[in-house]
């Protein structure tokens, strides 16, 4: 007997197989080690126990694909016919496994094996979405998080990793803002993020799990300003204030959403209106309210430059709106609206008015004329500074040089006051001017009329008086009248420099000086003349005065006024001396005759030839009669020649010869 020892074969494909290594064979972790056993038979399912070390070969293929990724012959003799492959895949997904003994694959292979990603890696996590390093103020940012394990493989499930997340001010400090984002597990290996800014600035955002730093961070994000808000909106410029008409004016509009945050890029639209203008003038003229749309050009940059022209000057309202982007309404902003000014441009004396201004009957004097200055939108001034370039002057036709006025600023806004002194009476041609430009309306013929009366500057005026004495005979004369006869002169009126006219005199007495008594007055003149009466009774030399009612003197006043005695009055005159009453018969009788007016007035020339032309114009008869003491009617003898004065009536007798006696020898 002996013994006999049967060894296995050799190891058979068809008989030997593979099995789990205490893990599910077909599930694999990336980056994880994995294994299984082979179970080596012969065909007749023996276990083969001695090494084979190169007769098992493995081979890896990934899905879809015909070219293996690995392949190894190298195992671990595990003994009594069983061995451990070892393999290590780190990209997920999904791959054929086999295992050949002599080019043929045993039992159990090939098989399917899924590789699962690993566990989170931070650092390998992808973030994506705008949100990352964009947002708008005021609007929810956002952004998920694509998990992946350390091999770089999606993470397609959820985790129990815990993800932290913050917005800080900047990315070279660690100071931290109010806004925390919120992450919320998607349970598919990406995480929602979401987080709500208010400012619009430049952030750092920062990210990290179990430690690791999320990939990319920290970085940047970047707040953009929100929708415009007409409540934000800033305005800034000169132009809000004041402006100048005919210029372009503009200002500033600066976009600001609803934080307040200044808005960097363009796309909004906006509006202008300017409404008003001056509406009266201090000449009289009036305009309406106008009404001006400008335009707004974008910047591009959140700005815009706003833009007017007006040719009206005057207190405008500025209005700025914003029209809405949702409903297309225009809104009008918070600072709206302004005051603005337009002031007028510089003067145009062509357009300028002259007002208050007497053309129609001036006097001579100081006249006055108040000037509206304009410029050439024919809008008032509001300053009178432009007096100093206006020229006044007149010049009286038919005459020689020119008389320049005055021209200066006035208490009332853009009102200069323009003063002619004008001393001589006439027509005058007026120019207002600046440079070589006159102004509307001129040059300007005025007839200047004489100023107001001025008595102290009148004078009289004697018209020349006929005296007739014997034998001289008749001289002219003036200041002479006759006594009881009226005896007129005239008084013209004369302004204070000296001009004569058609003026209204005042009412003027004569008197004399050394009386209080009014000889004449006159209440009325003719073409500035008034006629003033002398009627004296008395023959003498007169210092009279012409006075009006406060007892102003005329000039040449007082005067010396003469009246002369007026002619012969017989009834008054007297016989004088012996011839009138007793006469001698051959011897010649002689008396004296006074001579007197009717008033009285003992006339200083004449003779007795004019005696007897006056006498007898006293008599209707001529008669020689002559008396006795007894008998009137007795007549002795022919009168003598020299008694042919006496009168034909009996009584009364003239009072120049009373009675007449004449005796013979």
């Amino acid at each position: 007997m002996f013994t006999f020892s049967v060894l296995p074969g050799v190891p058979d494909p068809a008989s030997s197989m593979v099995e789990a290594d205490g893990k599910p064979l077909n599930l694999l972790t990336a980056g994880v080690e994995h294994s299984f056993l082979i179970k080596s038979y012969d065909r007749f399912m023996n276990s083969v126990q001695y090494s084979l070390s190169s007769s098992f070969l493995l081979s890896v293929t990934p899905a879809l694909s015909s070219q293996a990724i690995l392949a190894s012959s190298e195992y671990q003799n595990l003994g009594s016919g069983l061995f451990r492959q070892s393999f290590l895949l780190s990209v997920s997904g999904t791959y054929t496994v086999n295992v050949f003994l002599g080019g043929q694959a045993i039992v159990g292979s090939p098989y399917n094996v899924s590789v699962i990603s690993a566990g989170v890696n931070a650092s390998n996590s992808i973030p994506r979405g705008t949100g990352f390093s964009l947002a708008t103020a005021g609007l929810a940012g956002s952004f998920f998080i694509q998990t992946r394990d350390s091999f770089g493989n999606w993470k397609t499930s959820g985790s129990a990793g815990s993800w932290q997340l913050s917005i800080l001010r900047t990315c070279s400090g660690q100071e931290a803002t109010n806004f925390l984002p919120a992450v919320e597990d998607r349970q598919d290996g990406t995480y929602a993020v979401v987080y709500t800014v208010t400012v619009s600035a430049k952030f750092c955002l920062v990210g990290s799990n179990g430690g690791a730093q999320l990939s990319g961070t920290p970085s940047e994000l970047t707040v953009l300003p929100g929708v415009a808000s007409p409540q934000h909106a800033a305005l800034s410029g000169d132009a809000l204030t004041t402006g100048t008409v005919g210029v372009t004016a503009s200002f500033l509009i600066q976009s600001a959403d609803v934080f307040g945050n200044v808005k960097t890029k363009g796309g909004d639209v906006y509006q202008i209106l300017l409404s008003g203008g001056w509406r009266g003038a201090a000449d009289g003229s009036a305009a309406a309210e106008v009404a001006i749309a400008g335009v707004v050009e974008d910047q591009q940059n959140g700005s815009y430059v706003a833009r007017f022209l007006t040719t009206r000057a005057g207190p405008f309202k500025l209005q700025v709106f914003l029209v809405s982007s949702s409903t297309g309404t225009p809104q009008e902003i918070s600072s709206s609206p302004t005051n603005v000014s337009m002031l007028p441009a510089e003067l145009d004396v062509s357009h300028s008015a002259v007002f208050s201004f007497n053309v129609v009957d001036p006097h001579v004097g100081r006249n006055y004329m108040q000037i509206l200055g304009k410029d050439r939108f024919s809008n008032p001034l509001t300053s009178s500074s432009y007096a100093s370039a206006l020229s006044l002057s007149l010049q009286l036709i038919g005459g020689d040089g020119r008389i320049p006025g005055q021209v200066y600023g006035s208490s009332s806004a853009g009102v200069a006051t323009g003063e002619l002194f004008v001393t001589q009476a006439g027509l005058y041609r007026v120019v207002l001017s600046s440079g070589n430009v006159s102004a509307a309306g001129f040059p300007l013929n005025i007839s200047f009329l004489p100023g107001e009366p001025q008595v102290s500057n009148f004078f009289p005026t004697f018209p020349e008086h006929v005296v007739c004495t014997y034998p001289q005979g008749c001289n002219r004369t003036r200041r002479v009248a006759t006594a009881g006869e009226n005896s007129a002169f005239f008084v013209t009126s004369v302004d204070a420099f000296g001009n004569q006219g058609d003026m209204v005199s005042p009412p003027l007495l004569l008197k004399l000086v050394s009386s209080s008594s009014v000889l004449y007055r006159s209440d009325q003149s003719v073409g500035g003349v008034s006629t003033l009466q002398v009627n004296l009774t008395s023959k003498g030399t007169y210092n009279l005065t012409v006075v009006d009612l406060q007892g102003t003197s005329i000039s040449s006043s007082p005067f010396v006024f003469s009246v002369v005695p007026g002619d012969l009055y017989a009834p008054l005159c007297m016989a004088t001396g012996n011839g009138i009453s007793v006469g001698e018969a051959g011897v010649d009788a002689t008396f004296t005759i006074i001579a007197k007016d009717r008033w009285g007035n003992q006339r200083e020339h004449g003779t007795w030839d004019e005696i007897q032309q006056e006498v007898k114009k006293e008599l209707n008869l001529l008669a020689c009669v002559l008396f006795s003491p007894l008998s009137p009617s007795f007549l002795p003898y022919p009168c003598p020649s020299a008694l042919l004065l006496l009168p034909a009536y009996p009584a009364p007798l003239h009072p120049c010869f009373p009675l007449f006696y004449a005796t013979s020898r």
